[in-house]
């Protein structure tokens, strides 16, 4: 794991943190993070050369995960309106719903893809 990934998981975990403060600032830190840590899992990721269509599977996960959180860090931003030509009503807490889900896809390849790298 490169240290820019580990340094915006770190401040994408403390920003979902603090959320429960309303501060203001709050979701400029959460995407502040999600940016650090995109950069530096996707830079990590195109290192990866894999010949195993398992590994190529998580790690394409992971990929996925890094888009649905940039989506997490949008949604924060998010408010009621016209979009699309639909009227859409945004809650304060629908990133987590997103946001959920990205855990859910990192712990599942963060025990996966050791395991399988065991095996090859």
């Amino acid at each position: 794991m490169g240290y820019v990934e580990i340094l915006g998981e770190t401040v994408v975990t403390l920003a979902a943190a603090l959320w429960i403060t309303k501060q203001e600032w709050v979701p400029y830190v959460f995407a502040a993070g999600t940016i650090i840590f995109a950069v530096g899992r996707l830079a990590v990721q195109q290192q990866m050369k894999e010949d195993s269509i398992t590994l190529k599977r998580l790690y394409r996960q992971r990929a996925f995960a890094v888009f649905v959180l940039l989506a997490c860090a949008a949604l924060m931003f998010a408010k009621n309106g016209f979009y699309f030509g639909y009227n859409v009503y945004i809650t304060n807490s629908s990133w987590l719903l997103l946001f959920i889900v990205f855990v859910i896809i990192e712990v599942y390849t963060a025990f996966r893809i050791p395991s399988e790298l065991k095996k090859s």
